[in-house]
Parts: C-alpha cells; sequence; structure tokens
C-alpha cells in the first residue's frame, strides 16, 4: 500500500499502481487526460448543495413561478407590453410552463430525496444529489475499476485495497482534497459499492461505455484521445526507473 505523504502524486505512480507489472508508458498521459473530467467532477462537487439549501431554493423557486403567473394579468402585463415591445407572445403557453415549473418545485421540494414525511429537510451530511448523478468519489471509483478490469481481467471487490489506493492516488493527482484524519483507503469501499449497485442503471452504464472506449482509444493509438504532446510528458528512462521505485 503506498503511502502517499506529499498529496501529490504523479499520474505515472497512478499508473504504475493500475498496472504494476507491465505498465504502458502511455498510460501516465492517459490519466492525465482522463483526469480533466475527474476535476470538473470535483468542481461540481464543491459547488453542490446541502439537502436544506436545495429544499429552500426550490421552494423559493416555486413561489417566483407562481409570482410570475399572477403578475403577467393586468395591470403589470399591460406595462409589460408597452411600445415598442407590444403584446407577448404565446402567453397560453407560458402560463402551461410555469405552472408546469411550479409543479415540479413543489414536487421535488418534498421529495424523499431531501425531505421526510413530516416535511421537514432529510438529515444527513451528504449533498443534495438528483437520480442519476453521483458523487465525484464514485466517479473516480468507476474509472479504477474499469481501468483494473482494462489491465487485469477482473473487477476488484469494494474491499480491495490495491483498488483504494488506486483511486486514492488518482483522486489526488486530479486535484482533490485529502481528508487529514484515519486512513483515506477505508472510505473507498462505499464509493466502489455504490458503482457496483449502479452499474446497469442508465446514467452509470453510459459514462462507463465512455470512459472504456477513450481508454482502448489510448492503447491503440499509444496516448490519450486529442493527445498533442502536452499531457504528462515523460521519457522512457525516468519512467522504467519510477516503475523500479515501486
Amino acid at each position: 500500500m503506498t503511502q502517499h505523504a506529499s498529496n501529490h502524486p504523479t499520474f505515472a505512480e497512478v499508473a504504475h499502481l493500475i498496472a504494476p507489472n507491465n505498465t504502458p508508458i502511455w498510460l501516465p498521459a492517459y490519466l492525465e487526460w482522463s483526469s480533466q473530467g475527474l476535476r470538473y467532477d470535483q468542481l461540481v462537487e464543491e459547488i453542490r448543495q446541502t439537502k436544506a439549501k436545495t429544499k429552500e431554493r426550490l421552494e423559493a423557486f416555486q413561489e417566483a413561478s407562481l409570482l410570475i403567473l399572477r403578475e403577467l394579468g393586468a395591470p403589470v402585463r399591460d406595462f409589460l407590453e408597452i411600445d415598442p415591445l407590444g403584446p407577448i407572445k404565446n402567453t397560453s403557453d407560458l402560463n402551461v410552463g410555469l405552472m408546469d415549473l411550479a409543479k415540479r418545485a413543489e414536487f421535488a421540494a418534498a421529495s424523499p430525496l431531501i425531505s421526510q414525511a413530516d416535511g421537514t429537510t432529510k438529515p444527513g451530511r451528504n449533498k443534495a444529489m438528483a437520480p442519476g448523478h453521483f458523487s465525484a468519489k464514485t466517479l473516480c471509483a468507476a474509472r479504477i475499476l474499469d481501468a483494473f478490469v482494462h489491465f487485469r481481467g477482473s473487477e476488484p471487490g469494494p474491499r480491495n485495497l490495491e483498488a483504494a489506493d488506486a483511486a486514492e492516488a488518482f483522486w489526488l493527482a486530479s486535484g482533490g482534497p485529502s481528508k487529514s484524519f484515519g486512513n483515506p483507503l477505508t472510505g473507498w469501499r462505499h464509493h466502489f459499492e455504490t458503482v457496483k449497485i449502479n452499474e446497469k442503471t442508465l446514467a452509470s452504464a453510459r459514462l462507463r461505455a465512455v470512459w472504456r472506449r477513450d481508454l482502448r482509444q489510448a492503447e491503440r493509438k499509444g496516448g490519450p484521445s486529442w493527445y498533442i504532446g502536452t499531457y504528462y510528458p515523460i521519457e522512457k528512462p525516468a519512467f522504467m526507473s519510477t516503475s523500479k521505485e515501486q
């Protein structure tokens, strides 16, 4: 099990954790290229809101939709249609659309994803997440699982420490935050289990199919898709030296 003391493993180190016996020289470049997608997932995670805040915004959205619907009547509408703007077009469709949005917001705010049966916010530290969406760490775990299948021929179990080590290294190399307490590897079990549970869902299957295709293409090309020579440049002697240190 590797110690990532600096919290900044190189992509070459990640590559050796994934394929330790015969690490292809193109793999670090592929990992750096694909880390852009993981970094995007991490940034989305940062702006994702708590259940309480999401419930609050959905309720505000419902009220805003109903407010616009009410105010489309006279006398406000008379002012909205002054020259040179003229009459509002397709007002019947607009009314139907606003009512639909208000109902959707009301339904979402009351859903068990963020609310309890009594209407209060669902407890827990996890951020609000709609169906078909996954945390950045779960998406990282899925990438590592597919890489293990590609290079090792089988999918590791949720408790596999080699897979957890690779996931933690890839997470850190991609700019993900690290915990300052406890063993970070134990936390990956939950994410590997989530990947397994959702492997047949449409959203997960589509993402993983794309990642597996990109990995196969990188293997054929000897580098990642759209590679222009800027992703983790590394000379073979240096790469082999790193391999021997593992």
